[in-house]
């Protein structure tokens, strides 16, 4: 194979998305040749700026948070809606119905059960 062939244009009017062409360049280490997002639709530019814009203000809102020490996550069942469910658990209640009649999730029940098989008693 000879460095000619490698050109060949795609329907678009590039040669980027040959696969022959990529995998030589990939092979010899050369950067593959792109071409700037923003040079053909500056729209695009503008919006990967905002995203970024966005994000920052985000993650700056979220350190503020933190520094303040808001706790993030959802919120832990109380000591003694576990040991409710350990107690039923214990006396052989199913999962869905100890969920059901306290009201509570039944992956709040899985976890206190497989929490309950980890420990040896």
């Amino acid at each position: 194979m000879h460095w000619a062939g490698i050109g060949r244009v795609n329907k678009t009017g590039s040669g980027d998305d040959d696969p022959t062409r990529s995998l030589i360049t990939r092979f010899l280490g050369h950067a593959r040749p792109r071409r700037v997002a923003s040079e053909q639709f500056p729209a695009i530019d503008h919006a990967e700026f905002e995203r970024s814009m966005i994000q920052q203000r985000i993650r700056a809102g979220v350190d503020r948070a933190k520094a303040k020490g808001v706790k993030f996550g959802r919120p832990k069942v109380s000591a003694t809606v576990e040991r409710e469910v350990r107690h039923r658990l214990g006396s052989g209640e199913g999962m869905l119905k100890i969920a059901r009649g306290m009201k509570i999730g039944t992956g709040v029940v899985q976890r206190i059960k497989k929490e309950m098989t980890r420990i040896p008693a």
